[in-house]
């Protein structure tokens, strides 16, 4: 008994798996890539590769004022409860405002690791001692550092009003590169949240 499969069923069929794909990615890509503040690109010459940066000014933000600056990893990661925070803040005479300034990490490219673990470390997580042919590439955390130094900073500097008060906010990858940074560059920032980072990380290394 030979089976009859129609054409157009078929290429319709193939279609509509195209299309619910494209719309699940386009979906991931919103949620990752996508911020509902000011969007930027840099072209970093340190990173040799475009970073979008995402923006979030204060409510009633004034362009003759001058500002407080946050700036956090992991771009659209727990955005929205920074949003209120600061919103909230924004409402009490006694509480600065600030500028917060999040980097999410590339789409479509597994930057996270690269960026936020220190160069000393293993990319990969493992709680394990490296084995002495180890050959997993270690973090570039440093080259991070430089873009957001050299690169993000004076853009910013250049754009807004700034003052001299500079937090830098990471959560578990993040934190521990918050600790690289402040292990590195204690004086780039003057405030550092290291949320839950990641202490454990390639054998303590951290």
């Amino acid at each position: 008994m030979s089976l009859k499969i129609n054409k157009n069923y078929l290429i319709n069929l193939v279609l509509a798996v195209i299309t619910l794909s494209l719309l699940i990615l386009g979906g991931r890509y919103y949620n990752h890539y996508v911020s509902a503040y000011t969007d930027i690109t840099l072209d970093s010459k340190i990173l040799n590769e475009s970073r979008k940066v995402f923006i979030r000014l204060p409510v009633n933000y004034d362009t003759n004022k001058v500002y407080s600056l946050i700036i956090k990893t992991d771009g659209n990661f727990n955005l929205d409860t920074w949003n209120e925070t600061l919103a909230s803040f924004s409402n009490k005479a006694q509480a600065e405002q600030a500028i917060l300034v999040s980097i999410p990490n590339l789409f479509f490219t597994a930057t996270r690791n690269r960026d936020l673990v220190p160069p000393y470390a293993r990319q990969d997580v493992n709680t394990q001692a490296p084995a002495t042919n180890n050959i997993e590439p270690n973090g570039e955390a440093d080259k991070f550092l430089q873009f957001i130094e050299l690169e993000l900073l004076p853009y910013l500097t250049n754009r807004f009003k700034l003052n001299n008060n500079r937090i830098l906010s990471g959560f578990s990858a993040g934190g521990s590169f918050v600790l690289y940074t402040l292990h590195t560059k204690p004086d780039l920032f003057n405030g550092y949240f290291a949320f839950s980072p990641a202490a454990w990380y390639d054998d303590m290394t951290i």
